[in-house]
């Protein structure tokens, strides 16, 4: 059996139930001009626990076709996310 293709990209949605949108970005070169070009694609995958959140970097593996738009699965989280507004400040404390 060939091995599976494995890409790593950052996951920009995860509102679908146990599916998240991923977006794998990739910087070529310009063949004459030699400028790097940002290149990126958004692939949807499965994700069966349902841990992934917005902003996370995941690997995603090639699999069988398990809707009729997700062909890849996470395979792993490679970096979370920080939680953002951990401390609520009142608006009496800003004016103070």
């Amino acid at each position: 059996m060939a091995d599976r293709k494995r890409l790593t990209g950052e996951i920009i949605s995860n509102k679908m139930d146990k599916t998240v949108l991923v977006r794998v970005t990739k910087i070529s070169e310009h063949p004459f001009y030699k400028k790097k070009i940002k290149k990126s694609k958004k692939y949807k995958a499965h994700d069966e626990a349902g841990i992934c959140e917005v902003g996370d970097q995941v690997i995603i593996e090639e699999t069988r076709p398990l809707s009729k738009t997700v062909r890849w699965r996470v395979v792993d989280v490679a970096l979370k996310t920080k939680i953002k507004g951990g401390e609520d400040l009142d608006a009496a404390e800003n004016n103070a």
